[in-house]
């Protein structure tokens, strides 16, 4: 039996397992979806999901991009570099570049975007937050699970952190959607537990 078996809810939401795309995937375009619902289930209950989506996947709630890169979407660069450049305005450019749409803090607090935020650990690292429809922020942290966090409700001033030192923006998926090329084939039956 190959990757993509009948899907059978009883038994096959513990079987089906996404695969890599090896070859060049077609790009395809990612629908824009308004305020989502956390939905860690869909994130959380495969292992093999789990390990193989980021933050910025989650984000966009686009798991098919696997462990998306900003300004690689719809590329066909696998990895990012080891020390990649971050910064506000290098992260606002790959964001740009991958189709998303800066829009302001009131913006991405009204419920009318699907907007996420960004928060930046200077020439390291960054991270992403998505709005869930009850207002709070969720996100993916590298292989672990999706989480809520109900103590984040303006990014701009109670995601930073420690590690995560400034802010980089709020951002929206635009109204025609945004492209990528997938990295991960999911099977039609767990992709729709997405939508």
């Amino acid at each position: 039996m190959g990757a993509f078996r009948e899907f059978h809810p009883s038994l096959d939401h513990l079987l089906v397992r996404p695969v890599f795309i090896t070859e060049a995937a077609p790009i395809r375009t990612a629908p824009r979806r308004l305020n989502l619902a956390f939905n860690g289930a869909a994130w959380n209950t495969h292992g093999f999901l789990q390990d193989q989506t980021n933050c910025y996947a989650y984000a966009l709630n686009c798991p098919e991009a696997g462990w998306a890169i900003p300004g690689q979407l719809a590329g066909h660069k696998r990895n990012a570099p080891a020390n990649m450049h971050v910064s506000v305005r290098t992260i606002r450019n790959r964001l740009v570049k991958d189709g998303l749409i800066a829009i302001s803090e009131q913006q991405a607090l009204s419920g009318k975007f699907h907007a996420i935020a960004v928060v930046i650990t200077p020439n390291r690292d960054c991270h992403f937050y998505r709005r869930d429809i009850d207002g709070t922020w969720s996100d993916k942290g590298g292989r672990d699970m999706a989480a809520r966090n109900p103590t984040i409700t303006i990014p701009s001033r109670d995601a930073l952190n420690q590690k995560h030192l400034k802010f980089g923006g709020y951002y929206a998926v635009p109204p025609h959607g945004i492209q990528y090329r997938p990295r991960l084939r999911i099977p039609e039956p767990l992709l729709q537990l997405f939508g």
